[in-house]
């Protein structure tokens, strides 16, 4: 995470503002990368953008399905 702090320009990660915004950049840029596919962006977002990639998709983490039917059922209610 700290090379993603970096690349998003993030000086103070314990700066909740720079957090906050810093993460919307990036879950915007991998849905992007993702074109729109709510899943695989979540999944990067948990997971790496590296791993979803090796893994052709969503890899075969518990943790990171977790995550996605997580956010997905949230988003659902």
């Amino acid at each position: 995470m700290p090379d993603t702090a970096e690349q998003l320009a993030v000086h103070d990660v314990f700066d909740p503002k720079e957090n906050i915004d810093a993460s919307a950049k990036h879950l915007t840029q991998l849905i992007d990368k993702h074109k729109s596919d709510l899943k695989l962006a979540l999944g990067a977002y948990n997971a790496g953008p590296a791993t979803v990639d090796q893994a052709g998709g969503i890899p075969n983490i518990p943790e990171t399905h977790e995550y996605v039917a997580s956010i997905l059922k949230k988003l659902a209610e």
